[in-house]
């Protein structure tokens, strides 16, 4: 298994020693305090990526809305972007740059045209970006959060996702969630 999977890794361009090196892999698992404002939480993210990779950690793991949170209603949607707007651009330059893969674990993605019902919603999404800054897996929340009696109802904001998503990375096979997707046992035995 560890042949084929450097020998997948060399065709796509990814450096041998990134998907085998010696040693148990290391993960780099990011908490913070994100705020409204994209470049202040860059900047957050950024120092602890650089500081885990510096560690050695070949994926680095940022928290769902690592890249904005919204304070009041509606600005979520005002900050979302599409995949190949210039937030993600940033993240993807920065493991490029420092040769780590990326866990993005939500991110207000701005749906295409084509996505039919969303209705000036957005998509909760969780992306996989390799230590080239591409992006291996794409996932949008299935499961929204409506929790009413605290204020929170995610499906007034966000159209739920459709599909179970996992890759292959240095450290493994990624089962692709975000947050609530938990509690949802089928959802995890579907990862297996």
């Amino acid at each position: 298994a560890g042949r084929a999977a450097a020998s997948a890794a060399a065709v796509r361009g990814l450096p041998l020693a990134t998907m085998a090196s010696a040693g148990p892999p290391r993960i780099g698992l990011v908490q913070m305090c994100a705020r409204n404002d994209k470049d202040t939480n860059f900047a957050t993210c950024d120092r602890l990526v650089r500081q885990a990779a510096a560690q050695g950690c070949q994926l680095v793991s940022l928290p769902e809305c690592f890249s904005f949170i919204g304070a009041r209603p509606g600005e979520a949607q005002a900050a979302a972007e599409t995949l190949e707007g210039p937030t993600l651009q940033r993240y993807r330059s920065l493991a490029s740059e420092l040769k780590v893969w990326l866990s993005l674990g939500g991110f207000q993605e701005r749906p295409s045209q084509e996505d039919a019902g969303s209705e000036g919603k957005i998509f909760n999404t969780h992306l996989i970006v390799n230590s080239l800054g591409e992006i291996e897996a794409v996932y949008r929340k299935i499961h929204l959060f409506d929790a009413p009696f605290v204020g929170l109802v995610e499906s007034k904001q966000s159209v739920p996702g459709k599909d179970v998503v996992f890759c292959d990375s240095p450290v493994g096979r990624l089962g692709v969630i975000i947050c609530y997707d938990i509690r949802f046992p089928e959802l995890i035995q579907r990862l297996r």
